[in-house]
């Protein structure tokens, strides 16, 4: 990954959380999170299944594209600051 990180987007726009956070909704440590978001690791199915699960369950807006890339438009992903 880049530093246009999939992961740490998501982590920023859809959830508005620390890697503490995402490691919580994940069910993994920070230390995996910093691992996935610097392309150190690559997160197994279960952890991105968990965060798509979340981010369903709160309403907010979600894509399995966001995986793999960083949209080219950000601006319909970005949650509003009543949802965090």
């Amino acid at each position: 990954m880049t530093d246009r990180s999939p992961l740490k987007w998501i982590r920023k726009s859809v959830f508005g959380v620390t890697q503490t956070g995402l490691a919580e909704i994940g069910g993994v440590s920070r230390p995996r999170v910093s691992r996935y978001e610097t392309g150190h690791d690559e997160p197994p199915f279960g952890f991105l299944a968990r965060l798509r699960a979340e981010a369903l369950r709160l309403g907010h807006p979600f894509s399995a594209d966001w995986f793999f890339e960083v949209p080219a438009d950000p601006a319909p992903a970005t949650v509003p600051d009543d949802v965090q």
